[in-house]
């Protein structure tokens, strides 16, 4: 059980990682966290930054959750494999992006980070889900009114 105490920890200090942060910095010194909406994540990042600057905060995002998830196949025992651990690790990812230990407790909205925990979980309905995403982004461009579609649909398709 400390196991997975500690192994929750460490899948909250990897989604607290930064990305949106670090690559803002990188590319013109911007402080997305007091520009456009606030927000450390893909959405803000391409508002302020630009499209390339904004698939990179999009990967990075994605990465977390996705290796969150990864985390329960590298640990080599079985009840590290049950789906609830899974879901566990995904979501301390989820929370260390939203609430990151590095950004004084803020962050993004999660929406990428949980697409890496779903990538991992069930990657053919996430494609799926994706593919509404943009449907739906193209349609009313708004992000928000994409991932919310997404996100209801997505245990349908699943």
């Amino acid at each position: 059980m400390i196991w997975l105490s500690i192994l929750l920890v460490v899948c909250y200090l990897l989604g607290s990682f930064p990305s949106g942060a670090i690559v803002a910095k990188r590319f013109n010194g911007a402080d997305l966290s007091s520009s456009g909406s606030g927000s450390v994540g893909t959405t803000n990042a391409y508002r302020v930054l630009g499209l390339k600057a904004a698939l990179i905060v999009l990967v990075l995002d994605v990465l977390k959750g996705f290796l969150a998830v990864c985390l329960s196949y590298l640990v080599f025992v079985p009840d590290f494999m049950h789906p609830v651990v899974k879901l566990l690790f995904g979501l301390a990812a989820v929370a260390g992006h939203n609430w990151s230990i590095f950004l004084k407790f803020k962050g993004g909205k999660g929406v990428a980070t949980t697409c890496g925990v779903f990538l991992a979980l069930a990657p053919q309905a996430i494609g799926i889900a994706a593919l509404l995403w943009l449907g739906v982004a193209l349609l009313t461009r708004w992000a928000s009114a994409a991932s919310l579609s997404a996100a209801f649909a997505f245990p349908c398709i699943a």
